[in-house]
């Protein structure tokens, strides 16, 4: 399921990780909401870097996001951000 959102641009990072052994790379990038909440969602490294380029903290935004449940577990993944 997809749906959009509005909201300001928080941040775009890309942060290394590893956990008992899995090693990785985390991409996220974080937008809030007008009623104040904040959203992290999966992204990729083509997006942190487009994102970051094009948008600065604060700007307003909006959002195509897929939610995904996997043994209900929901996760929110970001399709594409463009200005408002």
């Amino acid at each position: 399921m997809q749906i959009q959102i509005e909201g300001k641009f928080l941040s775009a990072e890309s942060k290394a990780y590893n956990v008992d052994g899995n090693e990785g790379t985390s991409h996220r990038v974080r937008l809030a909401t007008s009623e104040g909440d904040i959203y992290p969602f999966k992204s990729n490294q083509e997006q942190v870097a487009l994102l970051n380029s094009k948008f600065k903290k604060g700007d307003e935004v909006t959002a195509l996001v897929s939610v995904d449940s996997r043994k209900e577990a929901v996760s929110l993944s970001l399709v594409s951000v463009d200005p408002l």
